[in-house]
């Protein structure tokens, strides 16, 4: 027989969390540690972050290394979460990990396809070299900033919604919601979220919204967004966008 394998033993580190929810569901971040929201039980309403410093288990050897407190990890990963998750009480926005990969790539179907001008269907490398860096962005805070989109109450992953900086304080907004739950209200959600995130931690004055033309649902959303065509300029696919334009300055 082999040596039995040690338990994987666990320390937790908690901080306050701006999330504004009761509960998110555990999802799994950087190098598999978990950032979890649950309630502090003597104030049931106010949420926290719990923040699980892992020791390093190899199943092989039944070894466990011992826990260190990588406090440049914890402190990155409270800042990540609660500076930067967003929430309405319906859908929540998560950078996505590196395990996101599979389920991203399982999203995408021809409509994706046809409208984000792909050359080709995407494959697991690209996913996973897109999310790199994506986390890069988060962790320099650079001006790409994108978010996975889920229910607050269920994990699926539902699409994501991206923001870049543009210059002359404006942004891209672009979205992106997996064929099973289109036409639900996800995609205006998580774009709502995004905006008020451009404004009140990015800066940004104004959103501009790019779509093909025929891309009905996306021009619909960007008018119930309050947003206003503004015309029309070449696409880096060489086609033509519809080019959209608001205002994210106060009235």
């Amino acid at each position: 027989m082999g040596a039995e394998t040690a338990p994987l033993r666990r320390e937790w580190w908690v901080a306050p969390s701006r999330l504004g929810c009761q509960a998110v569901r555990p999802n799994s971040l950087i190098e598999s540690e978990l950032i979890m929201s649950l309630s502090i039980s003597d104030k049931p309403r106010v949420p926290i972050l719990v923040v699980p410093l892992f020791a390093r288990s190899d199943t092989r050897q039944g070894i466990v290394a011992p826990i260190t407190r990588r406090t440049s990890d914890v402190r990155e990963y409270i800042r990540l979460m609660s500076d930067h998750v967003l929430t309405d009480g319906v859908v929540v926005l998560k950078p996505l990990a590196p395990e996101d990969a599979s389920e991203w790539l399982a999203g995408e179907d021809e409509e994706q396809l046809r409208w984000f001008e792909a050359p080709r269907p995407a494959q697991i490398s690209d996913v996973e070299e897109f999310i790199f860096s994506c986390r890069e962005s988060w962790r320099t805070l650079g001006g790409h900033r994108h978010w996975g989109i889920r229910r607050i109450d269920s994990h699926p992953l539902l699409g994501g919604v991206d923001l870049r900086a543009l210059g002359n304080d404006e942004v891209n907004l672009s979205y992106v919601v997996f064929p099973h739950y289109r036409r639900q209200g996800f995609a205006r959600r998580a774009s709502l979220l995004a905006l008020s995130y451009a404004a009140e931690t990015m800066g940004a004055k104004a959103v501009i919204i790019r779509m093909l033309p025929g891309n009905v649902s996306s021009s619909n959303l960007a008018l119930a967004l309050g947003a206003n065509y503004i015309g029309d300029e070449p696409s880096e696919g060489g086609e033509t966008f519809q080019v959209f334009r608001r205002s994210l300055q106060p009235d």
